[in-house]
């Protein structure tokens, strides 16, 4: 499994059912520069979009993620 996926699944499994800002999974792995890792953590959340696993509070305008954008899962992620 993907590390960044690991990553929102455990902060999916931390927040219980809230919306959290998805770029927290990056800033809490790379604090110094998160910032490069916007594209990876996009891709993912697109596939975990689609494949149903998460749902998110507005769309990926153009294939650009923005900093407001809040996700949760959608089933309850194991311990």
């Amino acid at each position: 499994m993907n590390i960044l996926k690991t990553a929102i699944l455990d902060m999916c499994r931390r927040n219980k059912n809230s919306f959290f800002p998805a770029v927290n999974v990056i800033r809490q792995m790379f604090p110094m520069d998160w910032k490069a890792f916007i594209p990876e953590l996009q891709e993912v959340l697109i596939s975990m979009h689609k494949d149903g696993e998460l749902e998110m509070d507005q769309t990926i305008d153009q294939g650009i993620l923005t900093e407001d954008i809040k996700i949760r899962c959608l089933s309850k992620p194991k311990s």
